[in-house]
């Protein structure tokens, strides 16, 4: 390989890492959010559209605030990086109940799921 080749391949990766989102962001999440919430405290989005992989990027943190999720079953495709995963957590203080469940499929993995309760009322199950 010739030094202008090795400049010219450098300089193409130097292009592409700088314009990867390197920062990670907190985004919110409560019982009471909206599809068309901003992800802020005060516009925090419902969990459904926190989970559907749309909004996210490597290395965010959705905080559930309190309270009971309704959430029934969403399929998702949500996947972080293997050093910066997507995570689900409940803010300091805070207790969350999720009734429903998830199913990830066709995805690379990489999400977090921690310090929350996630339960089915639904006595129609597909396994016991």
């Amino acid at each position: 390989m010739t030094k202008a080749c090795l400049h010219i391949n450098l300089y193409a990766l130097w292009l592409v890492l700088g314009c990867m989102r390197l920062d990670a962001h907190d985004l919110y999440v409560a019982p009471d959010g909206t599809p068309s919430g901003t992800g802020t405290m005060s516009e925090p989005y419902d969990l459904a559209t926190a989970l559907s992989g749309q909004i996210s990027e490597a290395g965010d943190t959705f905080w559930l605030r309190g309270g009971d999720y309704g959430l029934g079953h969403v399929d998702t495709t949500i996947h972080g990086l293997r050093k910066r995963p997507v995570t689900f957590r409940v803010g300091a203080g805070e207790h969350a109940r999720i009734d429903g469940s998830i199913t990830i499929y066709d995805t690379i993995g990489y999400v977090v799921f921690r310090d929350f309760e996630l339960y089915s009322s639904d006595t129609h199950r597909v396994s016991s």
